[in-house]
């Protein structure tokens, strides 16, 4: 597993996916990408968006509102998107985790797990008290702390 950053993150301890890669977006990678966040509105039951889906993200990226993540192997295999944010009560920056989604043939081989922790890792470089996921009230997806254990429902928002 190799991170590639723009950054200088090491999660290859956690990978089961040979040759895996967990990259932040560029604005280049959307073509890439957008295939899987199209996926992701489709699991939710939304139509098939492929291009509204690739402008979504370019312009996201190209305004710097938010942070794409994508794993990779010999294909893409998952991403999540990342809204920095901020919490007026403590006075931090906060990092909302709004959308993750694994290819159906990916799951259960450590790819939602790398993404995680790469999130937990940009919270942490970015001096964030907290990372918050915002996901629908059907999900019940384990979450992961950034001690690498699991909680089921620790500090989530159902939309």
């Amino acid at each position: 597993m190799v991170w590639r950053e723009r950054s200088e993150l090491d999660l290859a301890r956690w990978m089961t996916i040979e040759r895996m890669q967990v990259l932040i977006a560029a604005t280049g990678d959307t073509a890439l990408v957008a295939s899987l966040f199209n996926a992701y509105r489709m699991f939710y039951g939304l139509p098939s968006e492929l291009n509204a889906a690739q402008h979504f993200l370019d312009a996201r990226l190209r305004r710097e509102e938010s942070i794409v993540l994508y794993a990779t192997g010999p294909q893409p295999l998952g991403f999540a998107q990342l809204y920095p944010t901020f919490s007026s009560l403590q006075l931090a920056p906060v990092i909302v985790l709004n959308d993750l989604y694994v290819r159906p043939d990916a799951r259960r081989r450590g790819v939602a797990r790398a993404l995680l922790l790469a999130t937990h890792e940009i919270a942490r470089k970015r001096g964030a008290v907290m990372v918050t996921l915002e996901t629908a009230r059907s999900n019940d997806a384990p979450l992961i702390r950034p001690s690498g254990t699991f909680s089921p429902h620790a500090g989530r928002r159902a939309t």
